[in-house]
């Protein structure tokens, strides 16, 4: 990422934190967003989805907007042991052992936090901030994904946090209602009835409101590939609502 974004490109303007994000780690008083992203002008703030053509005149992006921290040389995690303990938490939870699922869903926790260099003293981490709920699955299957959301974060991961959202539908979307609310801009225009963590669709969206479920063929694929061959002709936007054989 750093080769292709801030050498070939020259920029270190390009990357910038999501007010999905950054709410979601603010609301629970998360260490790790100090550990994920720069402080720009004292603070970390995140930008709306689809904002990115706002007039100078109000505010310039690079000022207010923190980015995540990327070097040359930080390492591409494959998998953590935050990930293969989340993993676990899950399959325990589907198996109907609570106490496995939990132990595991706190192990993975902690070494989220412990991995990025995140202080965790006095946040009270597992009775008030991510307990593991007591019951209802899908209480418990949201905690585990959410974290796993957040660990995926670092070390270059977001495609595994997009396959795991459209794999479980966590993190949730914000709610139609709340999203007609929702301005181009950064994390402070958002309205009240924002529930952080919840998921925006970019103003900038071209798909109708509905969040992609695949990502569209690259030309490599529909050209050589005979079968990718029958989304030639189909818009991407359509093809990015058209789910993959294991999500049918």
């Amino acid at each position: 990422m750093f080769e292709a974004d801030q050498r070939q490109l020259n920029t270190a303007q390009n990357i910038r934190a999501c007010a999905t994000f950054t709410t979601y780690l603010k609301a629970n008083n998360d260490s790790r967003l100090q550990a994920l992203f720069a402080v720009i002008g004292g603070n970390i703030d995140g930008i709306i989805p689809g904002s990115y053509e706002i007039p100078t005149t109000q505010w310039m992006a690079p000022d207010v907007i923190s980015k995540p921290f990327l070097t040359a040389t930080m390492p591409v995690y494959l998998m953590t042991v935050a990930e293969t303990n989340l993993l676990l938490a899950e399959a325990y939870l589907r198996l109907g052992d609570i106490p496995a699922a939990e132990s595991h869903y706190k192990e993975g926790v902690i070494s989220s936090f412990a991995r990025m260099g995140a202080d965790t003293t006095g946040m009270h981490l597992f009775s008030t901030v991510y307990p593991f709920p007591a019951t209802d699955f899908n209480a418990r299957l949201k905690a585990i994904i959410m974290q796993k959301w957040v660990d995926a974060a670092e070390g270059q991961r977001g495609a595994e946090a997009f396959l795991e959202r459209v794999r479980t539908g966590y993190p949730e979307q914000a709610a139609p209602e709340v999203q007609s609310e929702i301005p181009e801009g950064r994390e402070s225009d958002l309205p009240a009835s924002y529930i952080p963590g919840t998921l925006i669709y970019s103003k900038k969206g071209a798909s109708n409101g509905n969040f992609p479920v695949r990502l569209p063929y690259p030309d490599s694929e529909l050209n050589f590939n005979i079968n990718a061959a029958a989304y030639k002709d189909i818009p991407d936007a359509t093809v990015m609502q058209t789910k993959v054989w294991w999500n049918q």
